[in-house]
């Protein structure tokens, strides 16, 4: 990698320049998948997948900035998204390419190495459809929070809702 490989964005208009990697998107797993493996209906598919594209976000800007801690120091660096839909992940702290010198470079090259790789995981089908499975989401009337604590124990909103259906009480709104 070479200094002028390291793309900058700004964090307003006529901000700042920070080093930056553009961390868009731009497939994740079809609703189709997620019908296939849950025989559940497109409308609670493409809900599963809206609950499941913001899990892997939370989850991936957490990483994100672990990763830089582990590379710059605990405390040194802040990891954020700018641009429309945060499609910009940018480090502040570690100076501009032009100052850098070929540790800082390298120390770069590792850091967009290592979150390139997290987005390419947090993207994977089955790591999307595991997700799917474990918070219940391809259930008709999951929510994104999906569980919640009993005294007997968690209990998913999904279920409780069909049981209360079924039970005659009619449909459960939660406010």
């Amino acid at each position: 990698m070479r200094k002028c490989d390291v793309q900058t964005h700004n964090d307003r208009p006529y901000g700042n320049q920070y080093p930056a990697i553009c961390v868009k998107v731009r497939s994740f797993v079809s609703s189709s998948a997620v019908v296939a493996r849950f025989k559940c209906d497109h409308a609670c598919a493409e809900k599963a997948l809206e609950y499941a594209f913001s899990f892997a976000q939370s989850r991936f800007w957490v990483t994100a900035q672990e990763f830089a801690d582990d590379t710059w120091g605990k405390g040194t660096t802040k990891v954020y998204g700018t641009g429309r839909s945060a499609g910009w992940l940018i480090v502040t702290d570690i100076g501009t390419p032009d100052e850098w010198d070929a540790i800082a470079l390298g120390k770069w090259a590792h850091f967009e190495c290592l979150i390139r790789g997290e987005i390419a995981a947090l993207c994977e089908t089955s790591t999307v459809l595991d997700d799917i499975d474990a918070n219940e989401w391809h259930k008709p009337g999951a929510e994104e929070y999906n569980f919640i604590d009993t005294k007997t124990g968690p209990k998913c909103l999904a279920d409780l809702k069909a049981s209360a259906i079924a039970a005659g009480y009619g449909p459960v709104v939660r406010a």
